[in-house]
């Protein structure tokens, strides 16, 4: 049964319309060759990361620069930071893009339900564990070794949050195969993902598995790793900043409204389709 995915249209226009230029610190991205891509679609320029931002101020635009140029300052290699990385700095999403950006969030919609991961019980019966030093994220260790990338039957990690009535799910996240891999942009500019790089190495297994942190230069398991895979968020609310924000954090008023809306537009769709 697939459920509506809660006034998705609206939020990817608004997402598409709100989504930051960059205040680029480099030259405008050239212009592609007019041959380069069939008609309706954007060729993908080169890779741009935007330093995240978790509360902006009104009018304030992230810091955007090539991502090899930003990697080429020795201390950009040394920190510890989030950043979202785009093939698409400054273009708006084609209509191909924005269908197939919905048609993802619909596929996950419909995975849930279908598996039952609406269920805290069901999703830990099939697989999902907490994962290390986290409280939100859930890793399958089997979608996380399997070699599939954004299938949303074979999610790599559920959000669940905490709420009065228990674990809600809130979302997937998605990551590629390992810390190496570019996840794959379907919606152009709106699916940003986003990776973390630490000051102190972390333990890594096959650059995807967090397995805690390095010890005396050494990993019991995995190996020792200054950043880590990318990462897409697909939300299962209709959250503030999109259906795929970055953005973990949602005031528990909010979470709870969220959810309660959710509900209710499922118990609707539940009862039309008898």
């Amino acid at each position: 049964m697939r459920f509506p995915s809660l006034a998705f249209g609206l939020l990817t226009a608004l997402a598409a319309a709100s989504l930051p230029a960059c205040r680029a610190r480099d030259a405008s991205r050239p212009a592609a060759p007019e041959s380069a891509a069939p008609a309706g679609t954007t060729p993908p320029g080169p890779r741009y990361v935007c330093e995240y931002m978790s509360q902006p101020e009104p009018g304030e635009l992230p810091d955007c620069e090539l991502e090899s140029r930003y990697f080429a300052d020795p201390k950009a290699s040394t920190m510890m930071t989030m950043l979202e990385v785009t093939r698409y700095a400054g273009v708006d999403p084609t209509p191909e893009q924005k269908q197939a950006a919905a048609d993802l969030v619909r596929r996950c919609e419909a995975s849930a339900e279908k598996h039952g991961w609406y269920d805290f019980a069901k999703a830990t019966a099939d697989g999902f564990k907490l994962k290390v030093s986290d409280e939100t994220h859930y890793n399958n260790i089997d979608f996380l070794f399997d070699d599939r990338v954004l299938d949303p039957d074979r999610p790599e990690y559920l959000m669940f949050y905490d709420t009065p009535k228990g674990k809600v799910l809130a979302g997937f996240m998605f990551v590629p195969r390992s810390n190496t891999e570019e996840g794959p942009q379907v919606g152009g500019n709106l699916t940003r993902w986003h990776y973390h790089t630490w000051s102190q190495p972390i333990c890594l297994v096959k650059g995807i598995l967090d397995t805690g942190p390095v010890v005396d230069g050494k990993c019991d398991t995995g190996s020792p790793s200054s950043r880590s895979p990318e990462m897409l968020h697909v939300w299962l609310l209709d959250h503030p900043a999109g259906r795929f924000a970055t953005a973990m954090y949602l005031p528990q008023d909010l979470l709870e409204r969220l959810v309660a809306d959710r509900d209710l537009a499922r118990a609707h769709a539940e009862a039309g389709s008898r």
